[in-house]
């Protein structure tokens, strides 16, 4: 019995300490599936046994709750603007999904620090509830956007094989790089048309990344083009749980438990992304 009542503690110590590593999602541009690989991707590693958020970072372009054909209460709008705490205005889904719906994003376009400072201060109060958290971003790089990805753990882009997708995934890095510290850089090719389509883009894609940015990405995996993707979405069902036996499904089941490996083989104690958000508002309020 007190070796039972000392292992709990010891859990229990642990589980506190512990910090959810945060990811953030981002794209050269809108319209390469990034919101409904992440929606699918958190669902994945939910049937997996891990705990993850997922927050809608996208604010006034929301489209993570349509996706799910849900209507939650409050938004992360709220949550930056004080009116509702952070762990308040999540939504449990599917599996035990926890999101977070990014807003209209009016009442934000003149707001500058307050806000982030803020979520910093709500994102370390929950950090220890989850084993992950993903931000998904808008298309692009903004201000806004490239600050995130600065204090996150890992940036991870979705890129598709057409050139023009490419090209603007690796203009991302490039502005990102300019803007500051970039964390671990990962990527995924989505909607290739085969494994050698695919092969084919990220050979590209990082071999200008190390020839002309001197900088190396970590690749994640590939979707494989999948009509039980839209199918899904226009039943507002993730194709996961709408379609599991689809290929789609299956690749990206795949890519959840590749992410779990890297996981377990950093076996971080804490995660530093949430603690530079912290420590880099807090300098600047004392400032």
């Amino acid at each position: 019995m007190l070796r039972q009542i000392i292992r709990e503690k010891t859990q229990k110590q642990q589980s506190t300490d512990r910090n959810a590593k945060v990811i953030a999602i981002a794209s050269g541009k809108g319209g390469v599936g990034k919101s409904t690989i992440v929606l699918n991707l958190g669902l994945a590693l939910c049937q997996l046994g891990q705990k993850i958020l997922v927050i809608d970072g996208d604010i006034g372009f929301a489209n993570l709750d349509i996706l799910l054909g849900v209507r939650p209460s409050h938004s992360f709008e709220q949550v930056l603007l004080g009116e509702v705490r952070l762990r308040d205005a999540i939504t449990k889904v599917d599996h035990g999904l926890a999101i977070l719906s990014g807003g209209a994003g009016i009442a934000l376009q003149n707001q500058s620090e307050l806000p982030m400072a803020r979520f910093a201060e709500e994102l370390k109060a929950i950090s220890s509830e989850f084993d992950q958290i993903y931000i998904d971003l808008g298309g692009g790089l903004s201000h806004y956007s490239a600050e995130m990805i600065s204090l996150c753990d890992e940036v991870l882009l979705v890129i598709t094989p057409e050139p023009t997708s490419l090209a603007d995934a690796y203009s991302l890095v490039k502005q990102a790089i300019r803007e500051g510290d970039i964390p671990n850089l990962s990527y995924l090719i989505n909607r290739a048309h085969s494994v050698r389509q695919a092969t084919e883009a990220a050979g590209k894609f990082e071999l200008a990344l190390s020839k002309f940015l001197k900088t190396k990405a970590n690749h994640w995996g590939d979707i494989l083009e999948d009509d039980a993707v839209g199918r899904a979405v226009f039943r507002q069902m993730p194709f996961i749980l709408a379609e599991p036996s689809s290929l789609a499904s299956k690749c990206l089941l795949q890519l959840a438990k590749r992410s779990l490996m890297v996981v377990d083989a950093e076996t971080p104690p804490s995660s530093p992304g949430i603690l530079r958000i912290w420590e880099r508002f807090v300098k600047r309020k004392q400032s």
